[in-house]
């Protein structure tokens, strides 16, 4: 390798290094190990910056196409995110106010598996409407994941530039 060739990885090293820095500094000074929201912000961060390069600056023929696929990934990124399936459920807004509890339902071992959640001033009928709203809520947050997995196990071998 050349001397001019070694001095211009150098810069471009240190230049796209401290650019790195600074876009990243906010995502991982806010990321904690305990939950799948942080991990949800890194890979949102990530498809943002490769959606980028691939609609404004890519040189393949497919990379609007990569860019659509980065797209709909930082949209599921978002989603997941912002978690709006709880409101798309159809819930009853009083539900929020009204004092619940939690009763422990244990499994053949003798531990505790989950809570259900009993509204002691509801009607079964109130209660097994809460019950289908979290089960739809649950299912909505399964889709979007899956979809997202899908989106990157189909298609993560293809957005290089």
């Amino acid at each position: 390798m050349k001397l001019f060739e070694k001095i211009e990885d150098i810069y471009y090293n240190i230049l796209h290094g401290i650019q790195n820095i600074i876009k990243w500094f906010p995502i991982i000074w806010k990321d904690r190990n305990f939950d799948e929201y942080y991990l949800l912000q890194i890979l949102y961060k990530k498809f943002e910056s490769m959606e980028d390069l691939h609609r404004n600056h890519g040189h393949l023929v497919r990379s609007k196409e990569t860019a659509n696929q980065l797209k709909k990934a930082m949209e599921l990124c978002r989603r997941m995110i912002d978690n709006p399936y709880w409101e798309e459920t159809g819930y009853d807004e009083r539900w929020e106010y009204e004092p619940l509890q939690h009763i422990p339902e244990y499994g053949s071992d003798g531990k505790i598996k989950w809570y259900k959640v009993v509204f002691p001033e509801k009607s079964n009928e109130e209660e097994l409407d809460w019950n289908n709203c979290i089960e739809l809520e649950k299912e909505k947050y399964k889709n979007d994941k899956t979809e997202l997995f899908n989106i990157m196990k189909n298609h993560i071998d293809e957005w290089w530039d």
